[in-house]
């Protein structure tokens, strides 16, 4: 399963019942999630926004880069190419057609939490589930 931002953050900061199932799934083996490079940027900028007190700010993000690191594929140069394309094409952020990519390249499923963007991407003829199908 290959999920973008919208669904990282929720496992790695949401209390929610539902991601916490999904979390402990990936921790015990069950299911494999994974991510292009550029996505956990996404999630570093949700941490230079969090309210973290400083002496605990360095351990979180060397455990979340550790974690991130576990979860990261690097796209090559074919795959940046062709998410530049979809991003111009789609007008969608480069890490979403990152995903996409990477999706098809692993032959895996795209997971996001965004609706909207599950119908536009949906419309465009590309696969993808919103985290709520899975769930």
């Amino acid at each position: 399963m290959i999920i973008d931002s919208t669904v990282l953050r929720e496992l790695i900061f949401g209390n929610n019942s539902k991601y916490q199932k999904i979390r402990k799934k990936v921790e015990e083996g069950e299911l494999t999630i994974r991510i292009p490079d550029v996505v956990k940027y996404d999630v570093f900028k949700t941490i230079i926004n969090e309210n973290i007190p400083e002496e605990h700010f360095t351990k979180f993000v060397e455990l979340i880069v550790r974690y991130l690191e576990y979860l990261t594929v690097n796209l090559d140069r074919t795959h940046i190419t062709d998410a530049v394309s979809i991003s111009r094409d789609l007008k969608v952020d480069f890490s979403v057609a990152a995903c996409l990519v990477l999706a098809n390249s692993l032959m895996d499923v795209y997971v996001t939490a965004n609706r909207e963007l599950v119908e536009k991407l949906r419309k465009n003829g590309y696969s993808v589930l919103h985290i709520n199908e899975i769930l």
